[in-house]
């Protein structure tokens, strides 16, 4: 079983509201909770925002025509320009993810 996090010394910041509200909103699209985004950050760790629910749904019906397409060439003995297409648009995706 995992031990709970022991709480340490408070750190307290002064911030904009402005400021306050890009940090919280860069912690959920990371889906982090507030202070492990700030010590990560503090701490250099690159951190990258979560792929959202549409980017998972359009991977996953990619994922499916990606698969057909493979069974297809591999049965017929040929390559689908479709494959490469298909491969384009997840590596479309996926760059979208990459944290700014």
């Amino acid at each position: 079983m995992k031990e709970p996090k022991k709480r340490g010394p408070r750190l307290s910041i002064w911030l904009s509201e402005a400021d306050k509200e890009e940090i919280q909103d860069r912690a959920k699209k990371a889906g982090l909770n507030l202070t492990d985004y700030v010590v990560k950050a503090a701490r250099g760790v690159e951190i990258k925002e979560r792929i959202s629910t549409q980017d998972r749904d359009n991977l996953r019906k990619i994922g499916g025509n990606l698969n057909q397409a493979l069974k297809f060439s591999n049965t017929h003995n040929v390559l689908s320009g479709e494959i490469e297409s298909l491969v384009k648009q997840i590596q479309s995706i996926l760059t979208g993810c990459i944290a700014k």
